[in-house]
């Protein structure tokens, strides 16, 4: 707040008025002058601090997301299975108790992936930060965890599925479901496989946009 004092004694003529009017304006241009040099390089700070969180949580969703990619590979790959398993004790119950010694095991549906983190961005967004960055700066970190966002959405609705497939198996080895359980299984494993490509194709996107994040590098200045 600026704080501006009157004269001590009353002005006599037009020279001291005009003097004590130009006095208290340069005190106010000066006071302004200085707030506003102080609240640029504090804003400059700010962003500073925030692209260096930002840059840093991208690096660990990456990280994260690279793990989560071999992941999904082993979910996938446990699908897969499954169908196997499945299919293998569909036509064994049609072919009066024959077997396939071959196909052994329990289908997996374990899911382990890891969320992504955006407390950094959502802490620059909320204290308007990043309006104070360049433009496209603040839309790539936008396109960025948009896509984070989906990814994540993509891999709850996996995971959502995976729990799908686990219930119609009604707590049961294989060779113990009725005939009408294992065409809903099939098709409880099926839409997760359906929903593990959709995932696969999301991570990619993200990995993308986090390697575009990344390999910029922007002066820390404000638009």
């Amino acid at each position: 707040m600026l704080d501006v004092h009157p004269a001590h004694h009353a002005a006599h003529t037009w020279k001291d008025f005009f003097i004590h009017v130009a006095t208290i304006c340069v005190g106010l241009l000066i006071a302004i002058g200085l707030e506003q040099t102080v609240e640029y390089f504090h804003h400059r700070h700010q962003i500073h601090v925030t692209r260096e969180r930002i840059r840093e949580e991208a690096r660990l969703n990456q990280r994260i997301l690279r793990e989560d990619e071999h992941g999904l590979e082993q979910i996938e790959a446990n699908l897969d299975h499954a169908l196997v398993l499945v299919r293998s004790a569909k036509g064994q119950k049609a072919t009066a108790g024959g077997q396939d010694p071959a196909v052994t095991g329990t289908p997996d549906f374990s899911f382990g992936l890891q969320g992504f983190y955006d407390a950094a961005y959502s802490n620059a967004r909320d204290t308007g930060v990043l309006g104070l960055m360049p433009y496209d700066e603040s839309a790539m970190y936008e396109d960025a965890y948009m896509a984070s966002a989906i990814a994540m959405k993509d891999g709850l609705d996996l995971w959502s599925q995976l729990k799908s497939a686990k219930a119609a198996m009604h707590g049961k080895p294989l060779n113990q479901l009725d005939p009408d359980e294992i065409l809903p299984l099939v098709t409880a494993i099926s839409e997760a496989r359906g929903k593990a490509e959709l995932a696969n194709e999301a991570f990619k996107i993200q990995d993308e946009e986090w390697d575009s994040l990344l390999s910029c590098n922007y002066r820390t200045d404000i638009k």
